[in-house]
């Protein structure tokens, strides 16, 4: 049975005992990115009606890299 401990640093990330899973998994995620502004209709007076967000203008494929990425293994 693997276990699993979390360690406290900011972010909670799994630190796995041995055996350690090493995962080859390939995934596909943008790598440039441009925000793009918008105004929302009928917003109540007083409401900010613009709303910015990310939008990939370039995506990339290949190994997962926990750095940047939620990689899942399956064990």
């Amino acid at each position: 049975m693997m276990k699993i401990r979390l360690h406290s640093v900011g972010k909670e990330k799994p630190v796995l005992d041995p055996p350690f899973i090493e995962s080859h998994q390939r995934v596909c995620t943008y790598n440039q990115t441009q925000l793009v502004t918008v105004q929302l209709p009928n917003c109540s007076s007083g409401m900010d009606p613009y709303y910015t967000y990310p939008v990939a203008l370039r995506c990339e494929c290949g190994v997962c890299v926990t750095s940047t990425t939620e990689c899942i293994a399956s064990i």
